[in-house]
């Protein structure tokens, strides 16, 4: 199944281009790393460093959403974090009073842009909160290292649930499909990608950092099922369907599709 995955998406991005997968909150995967913070610093992170896994909640585009890894924090006190719409942030904490750590980070370029962070430090708990330079602000509550995963593994594992794909083909059409949170694996091991299949093992989906994607693949006859999609919110995502005709190896133009989820499973 993965090799098929793996043809699908090069002749996606060979015959569609990426502009295919652009949305209207505009994220993609790159990042852009601060500086090293200001030497001469007196303190350490030593006692918050780690991966925090919690709630965010983040209104910088107009629009509030919900869902992160987290944010991670190294001993030298820089920070990385991702959003479940690709968006990916890092940054230095350059203070330190009492319990409450201050610094300033950076989103990727169709993120909102520069932001300053403060974070207190409540034992085995990381709150944040952030406000950007256009005004926007957001928070991270109660984050911990439950959860704590790498990011591509964390996005794959957000589409555990059921969700209803509707998409047209002259008429109207609804699949339906059920991801397991217990049916993720890192496929082939050490490789950093992950995939997260239904119960039987049958049909699979995951995330693509390349172009920043999210895929479900669907095995049939005489054509094989393929979506391409992004979220536009925490339970709604919105792309592409396609029909594959292995036989023929040609893939069917782009049906637009709309998704939603249910019911949870993550």
């Amino acid at each position: 199944m993965k090799q098929v995955i793996i043809i699908l998406i090069t002749f996606l991005m060979m015959t569609q281009g990426s502009a295919l997968y652009a949305q209207d909150n505009g994220e993609f995967s790159w990042e852009m790393f601060l500086p090293a913070i200001t030497a001469g610093h007196q303190f350490s992170c030593d006692n918050i460093a780690g991966c925090y896994s919690g709630s965010l909640t983040d209104n910088c585009g107009g629009e509030s959403v919900t869902g992160t890894v987290g944010v991670s924090i190294n001993t030298d006190c820089s920070f990385t974090g991702v959003s479940i719409f690709g968006v990916k942030f890092s940054g230095t904490i350059t203070r330190k009073i009492n319990n409450s750590y201050s610094g300033a980070g950076q989103t990727d370029a169709n993120g909102c842009g520069s932001f300053t962070i403060t974070c207190t430090n409540d034992a085995s708990f990381l709150s944040c909160n952030y406000d950007y330079n256009n005004g926007g602000s957001g928070t991270i509550q109660n984050a911990s290292e439950d959860q704590c995963m790498p990011a591509n593994r964390f996005l794959t594992r957000s589409l555990a649930g059921s969700w209803s794909f509707t998409y047209e083909i002259i008429s109207i059409f609804t699949d339906y499909y059920n991801l397991d949170i217990n049916e993720v694996y890192e496929e082939p091991a050490g490789s950093g990608e992950y995939y997260i299949y239904d119960t039987n093992y049958y049909y699979g989906a995951g995330y693509d950092p390349g172009d920043n994607i999210y895929f479900l693949y669907d095995p049939g006859y005489p054509f094989d099922i393929f979506y391409s999609f992004t979220y536009t919110s925490t339970n709604q995502v919105a792309g592409c369907y396609y029909q594959y005709y292995y036989d023929t190896d040609t893939l069917s133009d782009c049906y637009p599709m709309s998704g939603e989820r249910t019911s949870s499973g993550f």
